[in-house]
């Protein structure tokens, strides 16, 4: 969810997510003549992670600087204004929190002016691997090909990640504790996940095959799913039985 854009396209960093929630309101990070993170960052992007997670009696606040730019910074007797871009994230259902009463109907209208909804991990596992380089990128790391271990990405697809991309995040760490980039080893990523689910299945044989392929009308990737396998594993026994 975004707010009307502004002047700026400066990043910033999130004055919400796993931060005490009275940092949360417009003056967040002010203390007694400082100023806060939203003041500070005037004419750039501001982040809201979690933005469901608004307690109810900071939403006002939050709507009336979306409304009129105004900070009321604290011990100050008068507000005073920033001119920042609002971008919020939630993965909780806010038309739902809108219906039962839990989130203002009119700070959603404020916030939705532009939406971008990404489905979980479990849904782009094609992405997984990208979204792995991203964040090795992001410690000053880099894998190298030639030591990743296919075995090693086609586990990871087979993980659900049900906490999604802080899930996937953990994960990653905790392997290259084990095994640090350049590599990514099959070794280091099962002693983590655990075993593959095919190895805790029944092997392939192609009445299986066929049968999962028929029952998902030839899509592979939800033949797989069904299977225990990852896409790759699959096409690689088809061929196999060529």
């Amino acid at each position: 969810m975004e707010s009307p854009p502004r002047r700026s396209r400066d990043e910033t960093r999130d004055p919400g997510g796993a931060e005490p929630a009275p940092r949360r309101a417009p003056n967040v990070g002010a203390g007694k003549g400082a100023r806060g993170i939203i003041a500070a960052h005037d004419g750039g992007v501001v982040f809201f992670d979690e933005i469901g997670e608004l307690p109810p009696e900071l939403q006002p606040k939050l709507l009336r600087f979306l409304e009129n730019g105004e900070l009321f910074p604290v011990g100050a007797d008068r507000p005073s204004r920033a001119d920042v871009v609002v971008v919020a994230a939630t993965n909780r259902s806010v038309d739902r929190m809108v219906a039962e009463g839990a989130f203002r109907r009119d700070l959603y209208a404020r916030l939705a002016v532009a939406t971008l909804e990404l489905p979980p991990l479990r849904e782009r596992r094609e992405d997984l691997f990208a979204i792995a380089c991203a964040f090795a990128l992001r410690r000053g790391e880099k894998y190298d090909v030639a030591a990743v271990d296919v075995e090693a990405v086609e586990r990871l697809m087979l993980h659900d990640f049900p906490n999604n991309m802080r899930e996937l995040y953990a994960v990653l760490e905790r392997v290259a504790a084990a095994d640090p980039p350049p590599a990514l080893r099959m070794a280091a990523v099962s002693r983590v996940l655990g075993a593959p689910v095919s190895q805790r299945r029944e092997p392939l044989t192609r009445e299986r095959v066929d049968a999962a392929l028929r029952a998902n009308h030839g899509n592979q990737s939800q033949a797989a799913r069904e299977l225990g396998v990852s896409r790759g594993q699959l096409l690689r026994y088809l061929k196999s039985v060529e």
